[in-house]
């Protein structure tokens, strides 16, 4: 590229990440990787080289100039230009007004200022040296400025996930269902993912959100979206599609994040399935699947019932009885619990437990 056209390589690179990227039959994820590696290597060498070259005495002199130009890239030429790419692309106006505010300049930016400095300087412009200066004041003035104040506008917009415990479930079917609405019912965020077009059919019915295909694949890395996804419930019913779940989403969610079913009679099992797969058992190895599917069929039912200090945790247990079975805690603060073994919960006024409730008992809460 540069035979043509002289530092031109950017633009070279450019196109060629098009081309790979719409080229069927390329596994991009060694190049992905041996990129961001490099990436690493080669954009902190060149930071401190640019870093190195800047003369603080041009700064000085830029005067108030620099800081109204600060000023117009950070409130009028972003968020125009955000404005104008994002028509047609049904971005929400909060999302749009974040991506207005969150724009730091970077590598580009400096290289690219230090090239047209220097060929101001050969062309004898007067104040082409300036240009680098001025480009490292944007670098530092947007950094600095939005590093202090994205994460408060993000949660004035309402689009920080701070503070988010999404629950990403593989396997779709009776039970899956029927714990994904009782989390929705709680405003925990929830996906599901199969690739069982029937069964997933049935969850989108349901109005729950869902990823159709393998969740395993390149195009699930690509395309699910686990934003706000804090836990991963594998119930699939497949040990060996478990194990490749567990291994391929260790890095995202952490070993105890990660819950796992068992699909046998015997809770002996589930704890057997956990521990090879190192993961933590669903609900402390109390149930199985096909237990909690039987019990749903025969007509019981996930309910979730606050603790006040009129119906408190003893008054919860006589109505409800020795079936009911508690598989989940909401604090008074919102925060998800798992509950693996019922007689450590600690759960007091302003608590909301979630428990599988034989048909007698349902009915019997307060209010």
């Amino acid at each position: 590229a540069n035979q043509i056209e002289h530092e031109s390589g950017l633009l070279a690179v450019t196109i060629m990440g098009l081309i790979l990227a719409n080229m069927r039959g390329v596994h991009l994820e060694e190049i992905l990787d041996f990129k961001e590696d490099l990436s690493v290597v080669l954009i902190s060498m060149l930071f401190i080289m640019l870093a190195a070259r800047l003369d603080l005495g041009p700064v000085q002199t830029l005067g108030w100039g620099a800081l109204a130009l600060l000023a117009f890239a950070q409130l009028i030429s972003r968020p125009l230009s955000v404005a104008i790419s994002s028509i047609g692309t049904g971005i929400a106006r909060n999302e749009g007004l974040l991506l207005a505010w969150v724009a730091p300049r970077g590598i580009v930016a400096a290289a690219v200022s230090s090239l047209f400095a220097l060929r101001l300087a050969d062309l004898g412009v007067p104040g082409g040296e300036a240009l680098v200066s001025l480009t490292f004041v944007l670098i530092i003035g947007t950094v600095v400025l939005q590093s202090a104040t994205a994460g408060w506008l993000a949660r004035a917009l309402g689009q920080s996930q701070a503070g988010a415990q999404g629950v990403l479930i593989i396997g779709a079917n009776q039970v899956s269902l029927a714990i994904a609405q009782a989390l929705r019912k709680l405003e925990i965020e929830v996906l599901i993912a199969d690739d069982h077009w029937d069964a997933i059919n049935e969850a989108r019915m349901a109005g729950l959100a869902t990823y159709f295909g393998n969740p395993l694949s390149e195009h699930a890395e690509i395309n699910m979206d686990l934003s706000g996804m804090t836990r991963l419930f594998l119930m699939s019913r497949r040990p060996d599609h478990d194990a490749l779940a567990f291994t391929r989403f260790r890095p995202d969610f952490g070993p105890k994040n990660i819950y796992v079913l068992g699909s046998g009679k015997k809770a002996l099992e589930q704890r057997e399935v956990a521990a090879a797969l190192r993961a933590k058992p669903l609900f402390g190895g109390r149930v199985t699947w096909s237990k909690l599917a039987w019990r749903l069929a025969r007509g019981e039912q996930i309910k979730a019932t606050r603790l006040s200090a009129e119906f408190d945790l003893s008054a919860y247990s006589s109505a409800h009885g020795e079936s009911a079975m508690i598989l989940f805690a909401l604090t008074p603060e919102g925060r998800l619990r798992v509950v693996d073994d019922p007689a450590a919960v600690e759960a007091k006024e302003g608590w909301t437990l979630v428990s599988l409730v034989a048909p007698a008992s349902v009915g019997t809460e307060p209010g």
